[in-house]
Order: C-alpha cells, then sequence, then structure tokens
C-alpha cells in the first residue's frame, strides 16, 4: 500500500474572503435600550425559565464547535477525504411577535452550538403593525441609522423573545420587514458561503424564496409551531440538532499505483 495519497481538494467551504453583510443591516439593529428594557420587563421566573431551556439544550446536545478531517484508505485502491465544519452564517428568523421563546431557543441554540460564528436572530417586523404592545415609536433607539422622515415602524414589545435571545449569548437581534430580509438574502447568495435560514412560525411558514437566491451552500428549512410547545417549559425541535448547521465534505480520489 502506497504511503502517499492524493492531496485533498482545494478546500473553499470556509472561504479566506469575509462574510459582507449589507451596509443598511445596521439601520434595522435593535438597540440595546430595547433589549435592556424586554430583560427587565420579564419577570425572575420567566427569565428562570429561559435559563433551564439554554441549560438543557446545552446538556442535551453538547458542544460540537470543532473541525473534524480524516483520510482513510481503503484496499480496494481509493482513499476518501472528509471534512466536517460549522457553517458560516446563520439566520434565525420569526415574527416579532412570535410567542414562543423556548421554541425559538430550540432553534437557535443548536446553531449555537454547532459553533456558526456569525448568527443573526431576525425579527420580521408587520406589514401594518398596530399600536398595541409596541414600545414607543422612537426610531433613534430601534433604527439608530435610520432616516427618521421615512417613518420606521415602532418595534414589538416581545420581552422574552428579545430576553431569550440576550440569554443565550446573542449580542445582536435585528428586525426586520419581509422585503428586507428579501434584500439581505438576494445580498448573501452570490458570495457562496455555507449558511442557514431558518423559519420559525407558529402557523404555515410565510417565507419563500427563488432557488436562484439559495446556492448549494445555503439551505432553507421552515419549523412550525406545534401544540405540544404550549405545554413544554423546554421544547426540542426533533428535526434540529447542531448537525443542521454543519457542512460535510468528501472527495474520493485513486491511490497511486
Amino acid at each position: 500500500m502506497p504511503d502517499t495519497i492524493a492531496p485533498p481538494p482545494s478546500d473553499n467551504s470556509e472561504s479566506p474572503t469575509a462574510l459582507l453583510w449589507p451596509p443598511y443591516l445596521n439601520e434595522y439593529a435593535i438597540h440595546e435600550t430595547h433589549m435592556a428594557n424586554a430583560y427587565d420587563a420579564l419577570g425572575p421566573q420567566e427569565r428562570a425559565t429561559l435559563k433551564l431551556t439554554i441549560s438543557r439544550l446545552h446538556v442535551l446536545w453538547g458542544e460540537q464547535r470543532h473541525v473534524q478531517e480524516r483520510t482513510r484508505i481503503f484496499p480496494q485502491g481509493f482513499s476518501l477525504w472528509e471534512k466536517e465544519s460549522p457553517m458560516e452564517y446563520a439566520l434565525i428568523v420569526c415574527d416579532a411577535s412570535y410567542p414562543h421563546a423556548s421554541c425559538f431557543l430550540a432553534a437557535l441554540m443548536p446553531a449555537i452550538l454547532a459553533g456558526v460564528p456569525t448568527i443573526l436572530p431576525c425579527l420580521l417586523l408587520p406589514d401594518a403593525p398596530s399600536e398595541a404592545n409596541c414600545f414607543p415609536s422612537s426610531e433613534s433607539l430601534a433604527f439608530p441609522h435610520k432616516n427618521h422622515t421615512q417613518g420606521a415602524a415602532p418595534f414589538p414589545h416581545n420581552a422574552a423573545l428579545l430576553t431569550a435571545i440576550e440569554l443565550a449569548g446573542i449580542e445582536q437581534p435585528y428586525a426586520l420587514p419581509k422585503a428586507t430580509l428579501h434584500a439581505l438574502v438576494t445580498h448573501l447568495a452570490p458570495q457562496q458561503k455555507s449558511g442557514c435560514i431558518l423559519h420559525v412560525a407558529e402557523g404555515p411558514p410565510v417565507l419563500s424564496f427563488p432557488h436562484t437566491l439559495l446556492n448549494r451552500k445555503a439551505t432553507l428549512a421552515s419549523h412550525a409551531f406545534s401544540a405540544d410547545a404550549a405545554h413544554a417549559d423546554t421544547w426540542v425541535w426533533p428535526e434540529l440538532a447542531p448537525s443542521q448547521f454543519r457542512t460535510r465534505r468528501m472527495y474520493i480520489s485513486t491511490l497511486p499505483q
């Protein structure tokens, strides 16, 4: 059996070029003041429940942040090169009024435990938001870089959801209209980065993107709310594990004679 084997292919799964985000994204960043207000608005018992959810999911899945690479030689005359690594980004999307913070954590935590370096929780703003359950219309807080004359909508005060994101360790969530989310995906697709767009919905998912926007390295998944989630303090999506946020590459080559 020869000692040398064919080298693995050029690995472009983690491109040396940085993932480029559109400059307008900062206009939709949720200000830290809103995050602090949401944390204070949630009672100690509710915060404890969210912390328990995070702890249990961490124990259940464990951290899988490492990069695995190996080469196996087969007696039939070929070698197999394999590499498994975290995706480069994940967009975890739900409606801004989504009422099940535990369900959202069950989608967010696998991406964190998989080692995805860039995770963006994106809260979809309604097309015509009502004033009920909304923050005061202070665009300088919700949209710090946005031109005030454009009349951005106030951000719904979903204290449980914002607090869940903060407790999970994600520093910056975003509040986006659907059109802006579509523009963001359009911006990301040509960069050929490995990523996942995950929509967590209470009813039928409302997001759809043409397949031409999603290259072979990007995946789109939707998970709808189950009635069982209303009775669970710790929710788990059976189909959603850290492995869903990791990429695996395989390359077979013929051994030299």
